[in-house]
């Protein structure tokens, strides 16, 4: 135990002393949880699938021009009309600021183009964005704000834990994630 400093309340350096230990060990189960959560295998893209068309430059520079970070997804429907994947298109320049800012770096490779959305992200794939990705597609109506909060593993070190209001909202064929 630390000495308590002189002229300072020993009641209130127990408190301190109690949430830093309570603090360090959430940090470790945090860890240990990122460190062994098992990843979900995804199914192989369709190797017959078209792959998109490129976003065209006026929706991004719209994009660009919209006052929060954002991302455009757009589902992957099966045979059937059901959801299968969402499919990463683009996002504006917020949200790649946000990630030099807020996520630790190599965590996310180099933006190429198009991608599964939980391929390039699978740390969000037990949040709560997936449904709000569906409800938001199958209802064509906005979802959210929702809390979503997810912990991005580092090379050393505890996890980085994110926590955001997100929304999602159809745009035409597509979904709007900010």
């Amino acid at each position: 135990m630390e000495p308590v400093p002189t002229g300072q309340d020993p009641r209130s350096a127990l408190d301190r002393q109690a949430l830093r230990a309570l603090l360090d060990a959430q940090r470790d189960r945090i860890g240990v949880y990122a460190r062994t959560r098992p990843s979900r295998p995804h199914a192989p893209a369709d190797p017959s699938a078209d792959p998109p068309p490129p976003v065209p430059a006026p929706v991004q520079e719209l994009l660009d021009a919209f006052p929060a970070a954002a991302l455009l997804v757009a589902p992957l429907l099966g045979a059937d009309g059901r959801i299968t994947d969402f499919l990463y298109l683009t996002q504006n320049t917020r949200a790649v600021a946000y990630s030099r800012t807020h996520v630790p770096a190599a965590s996310v490779s180099h933006w190429s183009g198009p991608v599964r959305l939980f391929d390039r992200f699978p740390v969000l794939e037990d949040t709560g964005l997936p449904r709000m990705l569906a409800d938001a597609h199958h209802e064509r109506a906005p979802q959210g704000p929702e809390i979503v909060e997810w912990f991005i593993p580092r090379a050393e070190g505890p996890p980085a834990r994110l926590s955001n209001d997100v929304v999602v909202a159809p745009c035409g064929d597509h979904l709007l994630v900010t």
